[in-house]
């Protein structure tokens, strides 16, 4: 995929630069713009997010970026290329890169598959797997790992159709994935247990499936990437605020709280402008009831102060009158809040 960076400003109604020495030119608060409707509260499912024209990611920007006017918009996901030839083996039930996916150019969701928890090759979570058109073991391929709301909690086997809901496994069962896009996706499934602190995946957990992942299929190291939702944010904040950019290159997370603390303390505490190290975008609905709001924008307004380089791209949009469930029209790109596959991308490691 062909990489494209803006270089235009963000424009927002109301903004507010946030004039810290060393941050970028750039870095903006903005305001504006609708929420849609809010789903069951942490439930994952929900309704339908905000359909407000949001700020447009800068790859190279540090910016809190509200959901104003003047965004970019991005392109929205589409269906996969017509025709059709088989796709390969995607290995065994276990997981693993298996065998290429050839040449196939059909629906996103032919080259969807489940992996139970407990098969060939003990994956630590039963999961999603998704291939891009002609993964081979020949080129390394970039990697996203998706992590779901506490609502799409399961056993890994039987619950593990729970983990299609919503955010990129949603998108490709239902073929609104856009086909050219070159991430093998995995989605894993999170089992709640009295250790997670609430339902959430922990640190740990994060950590050892990525770290399978870059195991069992082939990975370019320079292209890690991170997403979750609520739960998946929170414990996705929880492995950055640990391991930071040791693995992962660049993150999208939404609707999540680095504030949570553990024995060592809140991601900032723990990480502080080290957080910085790999590239974050953040998104959080302003009157969001399930998850605070405050400790979000209140880390993202300190990594964007930190000086620019060596942190890299930081940006946090805040959705105006957002309330929990903002995803949908973030991973499906029809909020205009700007391409976030296309960000990742431009986010490699050097």
């Amino acid at each position: 995929m062909p990489k494209t960076h803006a270089s235009t400003p963000f424009v927002l109604f109301f903004a507010l630069t946030v004039a810290c020495s060393g941050s970028d030119p750039d870095a903006t608060v903005g305001n504006g713009g609708t929420a849609g409707s809010a789903g069951a509260s942490g439930s994952g499912a929900g309704g339908s997010g905000g359909s407000a024209n949001g700020g447009s990611a800068n790859g190279g920007s540090a910016a809190i970026a509200g959901a104003g006017a003047g965004g970019s918009a991005g392109n929205t996901g589409g269906a996969g290329g017509a025709g059709g030839g088989s796709s390969g083996s995607a290995g065994s039930s276990g997981g693993g890169s298996g065998g290429s996916s050839g040449a196939d150019s059909g629906q996103p969701s032919t080259r969807l598959s489940p992996k139970p928890k407990g098969g060939a090759n003990l994956p630590p979570n039963g999961y999603f797997e998704y291939l891009p058109r002609g993964y081979s073991s020949v080129t390394p391929t970039p990697l996203l790992v998706f992590w779901h709301g506490v609502g799409e909690n399961g056993n890994g086997t039987t619950d593990l159709h729970k983990v299609l809901v919503n955010g990129p496994p949603n998108l490709i069962s239902t073929n609104r994935w856009d086909a050219a896009r070159p991430f093998i996706v995995l989605s894993p499934q999170h089992t709640s247990t009295q250790a997670d602190g609430g339902g959430c995946p922990t640190s740990a957990e994060v950590d050892a499936f990525i770290s399978w992942s870059l195991a069992h299929y082939d990975v370019d190291p320079k292209r890690v990437y991170l997403s979750g939702l609520s739960c998946g944010a929170i414990g996705s904040f929880a492995y950055l605020a640990e391991h930071r950019a040791s693995v992962v290159a660049a993150a999208v997370l939404l609707s999540g709280d680095p504030g949570i603390p553990t024995n060592a303390g809140s991601a900032w505490q723990r990480a502080g402008c080290a957080l910085g190290e790999l590239a974050l975008w953040s998104f959080h609905g302003d009157k969001d009831p399930t998850v605070p709001f405050a400790p979000d924008h209140d880390t993202m307004t300190n990594l964007i102060a930190c000086p620019a380089p060596p942190r890299r791209p930081a940006v946090f949009t805040d959705i105006v009158n957002g309330l929990h469930d903002i995803w949908g029209p973030i991973y499906d790109l029809s909020g205009g809040h700007g391409d976030i596959y296309q960000w990742l991308l431009d986010n490699k490691k050097p």
